[in-house]
């Protein structure tokens, strides 16, 4: 892996996440909860937006939430400060299909995904 992931999401999936790319490759976790930020998660800092802004550069970012909710706040956070981004999808116990959480985006926001990630 070229560039190292930060983790947008210290939940659930995010732990998922972590097994899937391995913590040697996540230099952070960034969590809009102000109560993890200065915390690790199976020793990955918490941090904050506001540290991603600074750190982001040479990182890609993993969205790993599945609340729609939450989804539509934190790509918008990362689309107003053009910030490329990709999701992390698990199995999704949550009861929700794929398809639904996307489908419920898709018709609120109008937008399907981040070119530029791959790039």
């Amino acid at each position: 892996m070229s560039k190292k992931v930060i983790l947008f999401g210290a939940g659930e999936i995010g732990n998922k996440a972590i097994d899937f790319y391995g913590k040697d490759n996540i230099s952070y976790i960034c969590d809009n909860n102000m109560k993890l930020h200065g915390t690790t998660i199976r020793d990955i800092e918490v941090i904050s937006f506001e540290k991603l802004l600074e750190v982001h550069k040479d990182s890609r970012i993993i969205v790993s939430v599945l609340n729609v909710d939450a989804i539509k706040q934190i790509t918008g956070m990362l689309e107003v400060n053009n910030i490329p981004y990709a999701f992390f999808m698990d199995d999704m116990d949550s009861g929700e299909s794929i398809k639904e959480v996307f489908t419920n985006i898709y018709k609120e926001k109008k937008w399907g995904g981040n070119e530029e990630f791959y790039s």
